[in-house]
C-alpha cells in the first residue's frame, strides 16, 4: 500500500512539474468596445477605445470601403478599471449594414450591425 502511495505521489509531481502551456491571444480587437447587439439607424452610435494612443477612426462597410471618418474624444482614465479610454461617435452614419471600426493605429473591431 505504501509503495502505491509513493508511486501516485511521484506521478502527481511529474505532471505538476510540466511547464504550463499558455496561449497568446491577440487582444487588439478588444481595445475597441462596441455595442455587440448593434446600433439603431437613428440612435446614438458610440464606442469606447481602451488603452490606445489612437486619435482618429474610420468606419468601413463589408466591401472594405470607408463610409465614415471621425476623431476620438476625451482621453481619460476610467476609475472602475484604471484603463485610459477615448470615445468615438459615429451617430451621423444612418445607413443600414454591417461595419467595422478601424483605428489610425491599425486596430480593427469585430463586425457590428446598424439597423
Amino acid at each position: 500500500m505504501k509503495s502505491k502511495l509513493i508511486t501516485l505521489c511521484a506521478i502527481a509531481l511529474l505532471f505538476d512539474c510540466q511547464p504550463k502551456k499558455t496561449i497568446e491571444l491577440d487582444k487588439s480587437e478588444e481595445q475597441i468596445r462596441i455595442n455587440q447587439l448593434g446600433y439603431f439607424i437613428h440612435g446614438p452610435k458610440v464606442f469606447v477605445v481602451a488603452d490606445s494612443d489612437a486619435k482618429s477612426f474610420s468606419i468601413t462597410d463589408e466591401k472594405g470601403d470607408a463610409v465614415f471618418e471621425g476623431e476620438l474624444k476625451a482621453d481619460e482614465i476610467w476609475d472602475k478599471s484604471g484603463e485610459s479610454i477615448s470615445l468615438g461617435d459615429f451617430s451621423a452614419l444612418t445607413t443600414e449594414g454591417v461595419y467595422k471600426i478601424s483605428l489610425d493605429k491599425g486596430v480593427v473591431s469585430y463586425p457590428f450591425h446598424i439597423g
